[in-house]
This record gives C-alpha cells, structure tokens and sequence, in this order.
C-alpha cells in the first residue's frame, strides 16, 4: 500500500482567454461574435433587405450566420433606429442640468461648510451626495 497523504488533486482544468464584457463598435458576423456586441449599420441593412425580399427569420440567419433570434430582434428594432444608426443606450436619467451642477460645484468651493439642507434652501434642487461623483 502506497504512503498517501491528504486528498488527490485533479490536474486543472484549461479555460478559454476571457473577452472584454462589451467590446467598443461594430463586430463581426458569426458564431465568434461576442454577446452584447452591436451589428454594423452595413450588416444590419443587409438584414433588412433580406427581409424585404421575403426571406423568413430562419433563412436570413443562415445567409449571415447568425442566430434566428438575433435576427428577429435586429428587426424588431430597426423601427427604432433613424436611417440605419442606432439610438444611444439609455441610462439613468440626469437628475439636474451641467449648469446646475456648476453653480453648485461653485458654491461648495467658495463655501465648503455648507450644508446640503442649506443649497437645497437656497437653491431649491433637491440632490444626494453621489449626485456629484
């Protein structure tokens, strides 16, 4: 019987280079295109036209190797979209206006012992404190 001590250990398991989370303008066609990755305007045009000839869902995906769902929903959202470019993504709203914020900004730096109640009062903006991070 061999001397053994403590558990055995599998040899590590290889995985794949990690992508960037969402790379930066258009990318390519095909089963290598990484996720959350926006179609070009050319690509998506060519979508559409597809379309129009009266290609179904199933067909253009293959045409362009893509998936049936991505597909469906670039169709989907080319209402949205003016003259093949995409609206910009939305996020939180802006709680006040950049000359607000300056005005503010201003305040706090010749003043920096006011209270936030004190520029709510005179001011009538009502903010946080992460709204100036």
């Amino acid at each position: 019987m061999p001397d053994f001590i403590g558990p055995r250990r599998r040899p590590p398991v290889p995985r794949p280079p990690q992508t960037p989370h969402r790379p930066q303008g258009p990318c390519p066609a095909g089963s290598d295109r990484p996720a959350n990755c926006k179609l070009s305007p050319a690509l998506r045009s060519r979508i559409r036209q597809a379309k129009i000839d009266g290609l179904g869902y199933k067909a253009i995906a293959r045409r362009f190797n893509l998936t049936r769902s991505t597909v469906q929903s670039t169709l989907q959202r080319d209402a949205t979209h003016v003259s093949g470019i995409s609206k910009p993504r939305e996020g939180r709203p802006q709680v006040m206006i950049q000359r607000e914020k300056d005005l503010i900004y201003h305040e706090i730096y010749n003043n920096p012992d006011r209270t936030m109640q004190s520029l709510y009062t005179e001011f009538g903006i009502h903010v946080s404190r992460t709204t100036f991070d």
